[in-house]
């Protein structure tokens, strides 16, 4: 219910200071409320429609990609843009909760999103293939609307992805736009960031609070063979991926068939707190991983970009910290169109309780600058 009463009032701000209801502003307000809402709480619906869902398997490069596509259903309405929506890092994928209600959400304010299944995400790896896979995904969905472009919006990980893929194909790109939420810059920094030692922003910024172990977990299980003895490889990294999809008894069962040295590192690193015996280690792999995290870390690798940015973070997001979208920003500044916002409002890809009036209206203003984005875009 507060999110109703705040995007009402959103709405009164907005006509008392220019005079008339702005469009996008109101489809923004309507847009954030529907996927903040407390369950069950009513949100308003200001200007969005009903929408339709269809479940596709996409042929690219002899390939097969699930997928689903969010249509505005109204009989007379045509979309008004494209965007692909790109999970995180997730076992659920294109299927978590939120998730589909972002997609929803987006095309009931006219936008037919396309939101596939990106395989290596979803089991917990971030892979320098996705990002070609992303550039193909992009072609086929203006193709499939007769434009020449779409936007692309990125989770977490696949933000960063996202960037590298418009970025490669330069002005050649489909992807129109780029909006990348909690993404990240260079993967060896997380790394470190994850293994406890002091890593800053492009202009001293201190990471607020602790890493979270979701990041060293993933992390261990990406690069499990600098983590674990040979023989312990397979199932260290079937451990790890049992306790990431929630199921912790199975994971610590297969744990304890591994060798005395393996059974004891992974114990450590499924503890609740004990995963910080593992710093040292967790430095040693990334030293020995370097090359690998570095192809899939936007760092040093975004020249080609030519497409509007749009970069949002949530200030205290444990996950993935906001000097890495500080970090993008930087590198970006005064060579493409570039939008920034940290804000309180978000933690990781979830929203946060605490936040100011202030900060609602300026997630409400970058929502609606991506909207009319959308709209924009041929």
């Amino acid at each position: 219910m507060r999110q109703a009463v705040f995007v009402f009032a959103l709405g009164a701000l907005l006509t008392n200071l220019a005079g008339c209801i702005y469009r996008q502003h109101l489809q923004a307000a309507s847009v954030l409320a529907r996927i903040t809402a407390d369950g069950g709480a009513p949100s308003p619906d200001w200007f969005l429609g009903p929408v339709r869902e269809r479940d596709l398997l996409l042929e690219l490069s002899g390939q097969q990609v699930a997928a689903r596509l969010y249509l505005p259903a109204a009989a007379d309405e045509a979309p008004e843009g494209g965007l692909l929506l790109l999970h995180g890092v997730h076992p659920q994928g294109i299927h978590e909760p939120r998730f589909v209600a972002f997609g929803r959400a987006l095309a009931a304010a006219g936008i037919a999103v396309l939101t596939p299944s990106l395989p290596e995400l979803a089991t917990y790896r971030i892979e320098v293939g996705t990002i070609g896979r992303i550039a193909s995904l992009a072609r086929w969905h203006a193709a499939f609307l007769g434009r020449r472009r779409v936007g692309a919006i990125g989770i977490s990980f696949a933000g960063g992805l996202a960037l590298m893929a418009a970025a490669r194909e330069g002005r050649r790109t489909a992807i129109g736009y780029v909006v990348a939420v909690g993404a990240h810059h260079d993967l060896a920094r997380l790394g470190r960031y994850y293994a406890g030692a002091d890593v800053f922003g492009p202009e001293g910024q201190r990471c607020p609070g602790q890493p979270h172990p979701y990041g060293i977990r993933i992390l261990a299980h990406a690069h499990a063979e600098h983590f674990f003895e040979p023989q312990d490889v397979p199932a260290a990294r079937r451990a790890l991926r049992l306790f990431l999809d929630g199921d912790s008894d199975a994971a610590h069962h297969l744990a304890a068939a591994m060798g005395a040295e393996g059974r004891a590192r992974m114990e450590d690193l499924l503890h609740r707190y004990r995963y910080r015996r593992l710093e040292q280690p967790l430095l040693a792999a990334i030293g020995n991983s370097r090359a690998q995290l570095a192809e899939a870390s936007p760092k040093g690798q975004l020249a080609g970009l030519s497409v509007p940015v749009y970069l949002v973070h949530g200030l205290d997001d444990p996950v993935i910290p906001s000097i890495e979208t500080r970090w993008l920003a930087q590198e970006l500044a005064g060579r493409v169109p570039l939008k920034t916002l940290i804000t309180p409002m978000l933690r990781h890809t979830e929203h946060a309780v605490q936040a100011t009036e202030q900060d609602r209206v300026q997630l409400v203003h970058l929502m609606a600058q991506i909207l009319q984005r959308a709209q924009q875009t041929p």
